[in-house]
């Protein structure tokens, strides 16, 4: 047991990390349950690999995923950004199952700890690492199931949310190359720098990603969410979308209570 004196991910990660006897490291959120057989699929993956490192897929069971739309959905992304894929690009890499050689993790300067916050830093490693001339490879059998404990609309909107808000913010520092030149970067603030295409394509966004449309959607989701015939991926887009705009817009207020969402009335029934 491990006790760190800041409550990050990057942090937590980097201790474990450096505690750690052994030549390869793995990596594991704490809803993760890994397969009978992850640690060989990485051992034997990591005999043939050239500064790579490798990504598992981690899903909600079939069971979850059936009674839940929602569920289904982060399966199905999950799935398709990682599956059948040899090269992930750093916009998609998921660190809650990878594993990598310890000497290349302390190559590429481990989690940057100035990410304290959710999100920015599973955006930040895989830039970094990607510098240092590494890949990211998807481990076929390394797989693992994600068990968080009570998934809902609102609970992933929120985490949305405060990563725009707060988590992403010393990337965009760091990194300010990589929204200019992603799909998230969209949902960014407006810069000089923007082509004009990408401010149009900014402005678009912004006056149609409101309350006014986004909420009647999360309502629908909510009721639906049990309802399979009704799965819509493009709604799940949307919402998450409005999500981080929302997280951008609120930067210079503070967010340690409420987002601007937590006040609409049906939540007490779909929370």
């Amino acid at each position: 047991m491990i006790n760190s004196t800041i409550n990050a991910q990057s942090i937590k990660r980097n201790d474990g990390a450096i505690i750690a006897k052994g030549e390869i490291l793995v990596f594991l959120d704490d809803d993760v349950i890994a397969d009978k057989n992850l640690l060989r699929e990485y051992s034997d993956a990591h005999q043939n690999s050239r500064k790579e490192v490798l990504l598992g897929l981690s899903l909600f069971s079939e069971k979850r995923s059936r009674k839940s739309n929602l569920l289904r959905y982060r399966n199905d992304r999950a799935a398709k950004i990682i599956n059948n894929k040899n090269r992930i690009n750093p916009e998609n890499f998921v660190s809650m199952n990878f594993s990598i050689k310890k000497k290349d993790f302390i190559d590429i300067g481990m989690f940057d700890p100035t990410f304290t916050n959710y999100g920015g830093e599973d955006h930040d490693f895989p830039i970094r690492m990607k510098k240092k001339g590494f890949s990211s490879t998807y481990c076929i059998g390394a797989k693992s199931e994600h068990r968080e404990p009570s998934p809902n609309l609102y609970g992933r909107m929120k985490k949305i949310y405060i990563s725009a808000n707060k988590g992403f913010v010393p990337l965009i520092n760091k990194f300010p190359s990589f929204f200019a030149n992603s799909k998230i970067g969209l949902l960014e603030e407006k810069n000089y720098k923007d082509s004009t295409i990408r401010k149009i394509k900014k402005i678009i966004i912004n006056f149609l990603l409101t309350k006014k449309l986004v909420k009647p959607i999360v309502l629908f989701l909510c009721w639906s969410d049990n309802r399979r015939y009704l799965y819509l991926t493009i709604l799940y887009r949307i919402v998450f979308a409005y999500s981080y705009l929302e997280g951008v817009k609120a930067r210079d207020k503070d967010i340690s209570t409420d987002t601007t969402f937590d006040n609409w009335k049906f939540w007490s029934e779909y929370k």
